[in-house]
């Protein structure tokens, strides 16, 4: 991936499922639009025609080979870059993005091979903050039993021994790719102090102190 010149500011919420990092998108979006920012929030899979599919294959109404699936991933990337983030980003707006790149390594890699992972992101852009939120797999897979309101059934990854390597492969991330700025938050403190922690990274940067 490479690192963007675009005015605007992208940042990108990811963690296991049952993590919260949907709920963080939420939160820290309720505290920009209190400053008076107005963030665009979108996620991946998207809602578009390709990550509907993708949806379709994770919650086991269709069968894809892993390879296929990363495919479908990074295609519906591609639309999400050129149709609702880089327009975005070209006129200096703040996106949030609910999972991006780093999930395909990142769950992707339970199944195939990094470099090749990493090969189909070669052309996609690097947020500007990547904010990971660190949670035990197995609080995850509670939490995931707890929500009734999830969609889908418990998808192909909801499953704590995969878990808990993608958890180890977004650690490895961590430490490989810190120079593009990708943060750790312990995500098992109250939803509250998770936003705030997120919002002190934010306030840090100095690119995301110009806007608005």
């Amino acid at each position: 991936m490479k690192i963007h010149n675009f005015p605007g500011f992208f940042v990108d919420i990811e963690g296991l499922d049952g993590s919260g990092a949907s709920t963080q998108v939420n939160l820290v979006a309720k505290d920009l639009n209190s400053l008076g920012l107005k963030p665009f929030l979108t996620k991946e899979p998207t809602r578009g025609p390709i990550g509907q599919f993708i949806r379709q294959a994770l919650q086991k109404k269709v069968v894809l080979s892993p390879d296929s699936l990363q495919l479908l991933f990074a295609a519906d990337r591609g639309e999400h870059l050129a149709k609702e983030i880089i327009p975005r980003l070209e006129k200096g707006e703040i996106v949030i993005t609910d999972r991006y790149a780093w999930s395909s390594i990142a769950f992707g890699s339970l199944d195939l091979n990094k470099e090749w992972l990493f090969s189909l992101n070669k052309n996609f852009i690097f947020p500007d903050i990547t904010v990971f939120i660190d949670v035990d797999p197995a609080i995850c897979i509670q939490r995931i039993g707890r929500d009734n309101k999830r969609d889908g059934g418990v998808e192909l990854f909801e499953e704590e021994e995969k878990l808990i390597d993608v958890q180890e492969t977004y650690r490895w991330l961590v430490d490989k790719y810190w120079w593009v700025d990708i943060a750790v938050i312990d995500g098992e403190k109250s939803k509250e102090k998770v936003t705030a922690e997120i919002m002190s990274l934010l306030k840090k940067r100095p690119k995301f102190r110009k806007m608005g």
